[in-house]
């Protein structure tokens, strides 16, 4: 251990407490190498400092910096998650709700949830930014439902965008694991930005504006060489309309058209959406695009259209079974 800090515990009272919370951070890096007595004495300092207002009221954001007006807020915010103590069910709303959740206070907080404490949050966050309603997300365990108290607030709240990677992508990550379409629209309804920044996760759930409109997004940047600069176009599984056979096909087209051989790449994807909508029209979309070129990536595309006329001859095989099999004679099993 650094000898400042073996001086630290040489410490007593309150000479030992302001060191301790004025050091909170550097701290907080050495507590696995603390004794069971000086580990003691932090938590007992860390506790007893618990700010009379709670901590968020004094984090203070401007941008991307944050001061605490509180030396107390300051430990409960670093020095609290290495130490592992555990906060009530009203210090977690607070401190989730404070605006300064780093990732070592995030895992800190999921250790210690529970849905009492983030209802508690939803009633203490006012904030119409999603930034903050991010943070209080990344608190709550991903193997956990979101509380619907926290769900309703942030709808009713949320009406701006302070950095779209970054609270937002928890909001639609959240939502749009949980299945919740219509709170992901009601979000996006209040502003470009939220829209924007939420398409991804309504398209997963098969909301057709939206992959149609990240479908033409995604034909451009291919078009004009910028296919890998986005991610893996995952967000195309949730696609399920017929109406979007043409989008897809022009999508596809585009693919091609660069000449890449890239397994990684958008074919693969678009290839399962088509499948997955099936019938007559994306048989002809495949021929029609066959059509176009003589080239061998043209050409590869029979094996995919074979696996659409596949699926389809099962699909009618498995409706007639039960016709077939009563004019034969044979034993129907109820598949119910």
């Amino acid at each position: 251990m650094r000898p400042e800090i073996e001086a630290m515990f040489e410490r007593e009272g309150d000479d030992f407490r302001e060191l301790a919370l004025r050091n909170s951070m550097p701290l907080s890096d050495v507590v696995d190498d603390l004794s069971p007595g000086q580990r003691e004495r932090l938590c007992d300092v860390v506790k007893s400092a618990w700010p009379d207002e709670g901590a968020r009221a004094h984090v203070h954001r401007e941008e991307n910096n944050v001061r605490f007006g509180d030396l107390g807020a300051y430990a409960w915010l670093t020095l609290a998650p290495a130490l592992d103590l555990r906060p009530s069910d009203e210090q977690w709303a607070d401190l989730a709700t404070s605006g300064a959740v780093w990732t070592d206070t995030a895992d800190w907080l999921r250790r210690h949830y529970t849905a009492e404490a983030a209802a508690k949050a939803a009633e203490m966050l006012d904030s119409d930014d999603s930034a903050p309603w991010g943070q209080l997300l990344s608190a709550i365990p991903s193997d956990q439902e979101v509380p619907d108290a926290v769900i309703d607030a942030m709808v009713d709240r949320v009406r701006t965008v302070d950095n779209p990677h970054g609270g937002l992508w928890n909001i639609g990550q959240r939502l749009g694991g949980a299945g919740n379409l219509g709170a992901l629209q009601a979000i996006s309804s209040r502003s470009d930005a939220l829209e924007s920044g939420l398409r991804v996760w309504r398209a997963r759930l098969g909301e057709t504006e939206a992959a149609s409109s990240l479908l033409g997004d995604l034909t451009g940047a291919v078009k004009e060489g910028k296919g890998r600069e986005w991610d893996d176009p995952e967000w195309l599984e949730g696609v399920s309309d017929p109406v979007l056979l043409p989008d897809l096909f022009e999508a596809l087209r585009a693919d091609l058209m660069v000449e890449r051989d890239d397994p990684f790449g958008p074919s693969r994807y678009l290839h399962r959406a088509i499948l997955r909508i099936g019938g007559d029209d994306a048989v002809k979309g495949y021929d029609e695009l066959m059509s176009t070129s003589d080239e061998s990536r043209f050409n590869f595309l029979r094996i995919h259209r074979d696996d659409v006329v596949q699926a389809e001859l099962r699909k009618i095989g498995q409706e007639s079974a039960a016709d077939v099999a009563r004019t034969l004679g044979l034993p129907v099993l109820d598949a119910n």
